[in-house]
């Protein structure tokens, strides 16, 4: 048994060592391969990729995995998945001296490059990176630079580890003469410090004007431009100038968005879109609202920065339609905003269009974004100068304005004063008008029943029988209903315009209850006028409700009182319907009368208001039918709406929560 156990681990170990000896034959013979000579000029080189995301592989176990790996050409954009990046390509020296050279990438943002290479069958390994101190690199440069030996004639393969926390950005491998190490990226950095230095100087000079003039413009666009400066200063790793290594660069992407939130307040206070352009304002408020938002995310999250740096240009692109717009309306500087941001847009679209190969790599294409955002902060400040040009023009035509206005002014207030004072006057009398038409209505209202009332006690008073006829008592009814609902509309339109609160007095009650007495108190009405009336409730309706039953009542007696008094011939109708829910019914009320014109229907509910027409019942009523029974309606936390057409009758819908209430009937 002993010795099968020895004999199969030996079989492992000798399967273990075949198959990484066939990987690195199949995978030297993958490996891009560059032959080196002592005249080499600077040339970029491909290389086989692999992804680690365990982030733990050693460069034995990434060299067998590289053996099937990637082949990248020239530029590599970092992923967004959270791994690290391993390369391998081969450098031989064709040379019969030994040569040494550079081999670096062109970004610096890379917070580990790690080179490994196998010499004397043991692995070599060389840091590098933002995580990585300048003194302590063997090169002192801000990009990630080693310097590899070769043999005569000697051939080896490099194996490159990369991690990068910003995502979605490029960079590719340069190999270039060694003695150039310390000077590759001059150009660049000197370019990127002239940037800076001529924006803090911008912000400065930007910072003093707010001091100056008080405006906060200035404070917008000093933000603006830092944010741009931070952001730039953060790409490029230039902490590392102050012997500082930030640990994650991710959050110092944010001022890409502030950069963005800052100048949409700037061009807002520019064109001053809150007082001319309500629509710009809000859009511009929906774009710093989506920057907001995007800027929490990333600080709980931040993966979310990679969609940060990929709709930095898509939303600087947003501003475009909105000032064009503003051009067009004849807002102020909108032009010359516009062609400031086209610059700076143009400069950044021209660094990615390099960065995909499309267009050529040279120093003013590679730094295109720093120059096109230098001619944006001269158009701005330009822009900003003629404002304080034009303020200053603007505030002495003011002045001598101020003079030629002030009479005019004075005319114009007192005609605006007389005006006030005629519509003030027209008002009152008007209202004077429609109180002498109430009262006049009023008393003509009640003088009509308590005539009926008075008449009928008088003719019993004379009988030598004291009794009391079917016609006598129908019209006592009729008349007492009549007088009982005037003084009740009276009195609520009296409580609603002294503000005073309508009390819900709730009862339980049978629907059936209120439509035997709405038949009973107009039955004769409508016979004496030759009207048909009709009364349904739906047969599955549940019948016992609770709610207030007196401003039911009074509502519904005013809508079928109008009914009857305004229709000729035809009939009248109540419906009781189930509402949208159980706790909901609507009242119909149809008639057949003469309708209501479309131009009246909106004041109908208005107090003291009465539809004109040519009959001789346009003129009587109080006028204040419909109004208290709208108000009673919204009260009782329902609804009442109407619809008619001329001549063929008038609809209302009385929509009001009434709960059902389950009765349950004991056995005697």
């Amino acid at each position: 048994m002993g010795f099968i156990q020895k004999t199969v681990r030996i079989w492992q170990r000798i399967s273990l060592i075949l198959f990484i000896l066939i990987s690195e034959i199949s995978g030297a013979d993958n490996i891009p391969n560059f032959d080196l000579s002592g005249d080499t000029k600077l040339f970029s080189i491909s290389s086989l990729y692999w992804e680690d995301t365990s982030k733990i592989a050693t460069p034995s176990e990434a060299k067998v995995q590289l053996g099937d790996g990637e082949l990248i050409n020239n530029n590599f954009t970092v992923p967004v998945t959270d791994a690290s990046y391993w390369f391998a390509f081969t450098l031989t020296n064709l040379a019969d001296h030994a040569l040494s050279k550079s081999v670096y990438l062109d970004k610096p943002y890379l917070n580990k490059v790690n080179l490994h290479y196998q010499q004397q069958g043991k692995w070599v390994s060389e840091l590098n990176g933002t995580d990585i101190a300048l003194n302590k690199r063997k090169v002192r440069n801000l990009l990630p630079i080693f310097i590899v030996s070769l043999g005569a004639h000697e051939s080896r393969t490099f194996y490159v580890e990369a991690h990068s926390k910003i995502k979605l950005l490029q960079f590719n491998f340069n190999i270039d003469e060694s003695d150039n190490s310390r000077s590759i990226g001059e150009i660049h950095t000197t370019i990127v410090k002239m940037y800076i230095g001529a924006g803090l100087l911008v912000t400065l000079i930007n910072a003093l004007m707010c001091l100056f003039f008080r405006d906060r413009v200035y404070i917008y666009y000093s933000a603006f431009t830092f944010s741009f400066i931070f952001a730039t200063f953060a790409i490029n790793s230039f902490d590392l100038f102050l012997n500082v290594q930030f640990q994650n660069r991710n959050l110092f992407l944010l001022s890409y968005l502030s950069v963005l939130f800052f100048l949409s307040l700037f061009i807002g206070e520019v064109l001053q879109t809150n007082k001319n352009m309500p629509w710009i304002e809000g859009a511009l408020k929906i774009s710093r609202l989506i920057l907001v938002t995007i800027g929490i995310m990333t600080t709980f999250n931040e993966s979310h920065v990679s969609y940060v740096l990929v709709s930095t240009i898509p939303a600087s692109m947003l501003f475009l339609p909105i000032l064009v717009v503003a051009n067009r309306q004849g807002a102020p500087y909108a032009k010359t905003l516009m062609v400031g941001v086209m610059l700076l847009i143009s400069g950044a679209m021209t660094t990615v269009l390099v960065n995909l190969g499309v267009l050529p790599k040279n120093e003013v294409t590679v730094h295109a974004i720093l120059i096109g955002s230098i001619a944006e902060m001269v158009i701005f400040s330009v822009t900003l100068f003629r404002r304080v040009i034009d303020s200053n023009t603007e505030a002495k035509s003011a002045l001598s304005d101020m003079a030629e206005h002030s009479s005019t002014k004075l005319e114009n207030t007192v005609i605006a004063r007389t005006r006030e004072l005629n519509q003030a006057k027209q008002a009152a009398e008007q209202a004077n008008e429609n109180r002498r038409d109430f009262f006049s209505n009023i008393n003509h209202e009640m003088r009509t029943p308590l005539n009926g009332i008075l008449g009928i006690i008088g003719v019993i008073g004379q009988q030598d029988e004291k009794t009391v006829s079917v016609q006598h008592f129908k019209t006592l009814k009729i008349a007492s209903h009549q007088l009982s609902n005037l003084v009740s509309n009276v009195l609520d339109h009296s409580r609603l315009s002294s503000n005073a609160a309508l009390e819900i007095q709730s009862i339980h009650f049978n629907i059936l209850d209120i439509v035997n007495e709405l038949e009973d108190m107009f039955y004769n009405m409508a016979d004496d006028k030759g009207l048909s009336l009709s009364f349904h409730v739906q047969g599955d309706l549940m019948l016992d409700r609770y709610g207030d039953y007196g401003k039911l009542r009074q509502i519904l007696i005013n809508i079928m009182g109008n009914a009857i008094k305004f229709t000729h011939s035809g009939q009248v109708g109540l419906t009781v319907l189930q509402g949208s829910s159980e706790g909901e019914l609507m009242f119909s009320i149809t008639d057949t009368g003469d309708g209501i014109e479309e131009a009246h229907i909106e004041r109908i509910y208005t107090a003291y208001h009465q539809v004109p027409g040519n009959n001789s019942f346009q003129k009587t009523g109080s006028g204040l039918g419909l109004s208290i029974s709208k108000a009673l309606t919204m009260v009782m936390g329902g609804t009442l709406n109407v619809k008619s057409n001329i001549n063929r009758g008038t609809q209302f819908d009385c929509v009001l929560p009434l709960k059902p209430v389950i009765v349950s009937h004991k056995k005697m």
